[in-house]
């Protein structure tokens, strides 16, 4: 039953979304604020602008690992 006053959880985000996300935006963190990992998604974004692009391979790497290893969103939540 839904807490009075509060909106209700959304629902679990798509697996399917995030792969892509992270296969064509992954060097800019889009896929980790689109689970809600934004600390992650920031750094990977910062990374990319403040080296204008030359350590892109570095988030690029990094969001392929992500896309391999996670399984929940920042709320503990299943992948759908």
């Amino acid at each position: 039953m839904p807490i009075p006053g509060r909106s209700p959880m959304p629902p679990p985000p798509s697996r399917i979304a995030f792969v892509i996300l992270g296969a064509f935006f992954g060097f800019l963190g889009v896929h980790n604020f689109y689970i809600g990992r934004v600390k992650q998604g920031l750094t990977q974004l910062l990374i990319t602008l403040l080296s204008l692009g030359i350590f892109s391979i570095v988030s690029s790497v990094w969001a392929i690992i992500d896309i391999c290893t996670i399984t929940q969103d920042a709320y503990g939540r299943y992948l759908t």
